[in-house]
């Protein structure tokens, strides 16, 4: 014998020519139809008396509210990742969405339908995926299709990198011109990121202990996103030309460092102080990279200094300014430096391929930058070994 359950007629307002549902469950004990009965009651009890939750006012409510939790630019992103959302899932209840609605959603996004690259979809797809485990937490569903809609496969990429010392002294000759020499050198010393660079200021510098102080960063926002942040933000100050603003670090607090400037970068700094020093920029809340008129850089105008050098230099095309960066892991890497070195040196707020027992020291950590610059065309010592490199100096802190 069978036990039969059945609920009142619900209409769906998503379907208004659709007919009333009538659901209806069975089972084999009363205790199973009464529990089937329990878990429909509470998946139509979220329609409510306007009807189901549908899932485009719910991608816009819940847009609205990570607003003030997000980074400008953060949100943007996710903004745009939503409004990839056609029109005809957005009408769809968040119940009746399928994992097979989301395939069919990043497959027409994907050429020759769409213009979506496989990073971009896959963007969108981690956008909806944390929008429906929210709706989950706030019982608006029961399950998430888009944990499990097909993953994005993003092709590898083989990051181009200068990794001989051939190949640096090629790139140091082909920048030697450029009016973005030293930050160029600087970049690849210290590995440190494009924006960190563009926001040091001449007070982040301790030319007695040899350190440079990673503690803020240079990004470029759109006008909405420079308004939203003053309105949103009353009582705090935003440092910013126009679109370029002051913000922190990548990573938060955890990225705020000390990194030791072995004697090439010292020599170039001080060439950069000395040339500001002449045009009336060499003050403590000054930057040290700036333009002639004073002005914080535009990281578009390195952007295209760099891809000058690049050709000129004979690297490949498709190596960015910001592969300098990695350019500085692998030369420090192939010199034995330790990942865990490499994550205090380069500000990784952490790195799931060092081994939990490789310990980072003071003295490894100035090794990265030593091993890097001994490589420097010109430098005749070597360090063959973390030990060698001495420690930090005294005013010098660790991150």
């Amino acid at each position: 014998m069978l036990w039969a359950g059945r609920l009142p007629p619900i209409r769906d307002l998503t379907r208004p020519e659709a007919p009333p549902k009538r659901p209806i469950v069975y089972a084999k004990t009363q205790a199973e139809a009464t529990a089937k009965l329990d878990a429909l009651r509470a998946r139509y009890r979220r329609w409510g008396p306007g009807g189901p939750q549908l899932l485009g006012p719910f991608l816009d409510g819940w847009l609205q509210g990570k607003e003030a939790g997000l980074k400008p630019r953060t949100w943007l992103r996710y903004r745009d990742c939503v409004a990839k959302v056609p029109s005809t899932l957005r009408a769809m209840a968040m119940t009746d969405v399928t994992a097979q609605d989301i395939n069919g959603l990043l497959h027409r996004l994907a050429p020759p339908v769409g213009t979506l690259a496989a990073g971009s979809r896959r963007m969108v797809r981690d956008v909806l995926r944390t929008a429906y485990n929210d709706a989950i937490k706030q019982r608006l569903a029961d399950y998430n299709p888009v944990a499990a809609a097909y993953p994005i496969k993003t092709p590898s990429r083989q990051t181009p990198v200068i990794e001989t010392p051939q190949m640096l002294a090629e790139f140091v000759q082909a920048a030697e011109a450029s009016y973005y020499r030293r930050l160029l050198y600087l970049d690849l010393l210290l590995g440190i990121r494009q924006g960190e660079l563009l926001g040091l200021r001449w007070r982040d510098v301790d030319w007695d202990a040899g350190v440079m102080r990673i503690e803020r960063q240079i990004q470029r926002w759109t006008k909405s996103g420079v308004e939203r942040y003053v309105r949103e933000h009353p009582r705090e100050h935003l440092e910013a030309w126009g679109g370029l603003v002051v913000v922190e670090l990548k990573t938060g607090q955890k990225a705020i460092r000390s990194v030791h400037l072995p004697v090439p970068a010292l020599a170039l700094l001080h060439e950069q102080q000395a040339e500001a020093a002449t045009l009336g920029y060499a003050s403590r809340d000054d930057f040290v990279f700036t333009s002639p008129s004073g002005y914080p850089l535009d990281a578009s105008n390195l952007r295209r200094a760099w891809r000058k050098v690049r050709d000129q230099a004979g690297l490949a095309s498709e190596m960015r300014f910001h592969d300098l960066r990695h350019s500085f892991g692998t030369l420090a890497a192939a010199a034995g430096v330790t990942i865990r070195d490499l994550t205090v040196t380069m500000g990784w707020s952490q790195s799931r391929m060092v081994d939990r027992y490789v310990r980072s020291t003071r003295a490894g950590a100035t090794f990265a930058t030593k091993a890097v610059a001994d490589l420097w065309p010109g430098q005749a010592t070597r360090v063959t070994s973390p030990g060698d490199a001495g420690e930090v100096g005294a005013g010098g802190k660790d991150p």
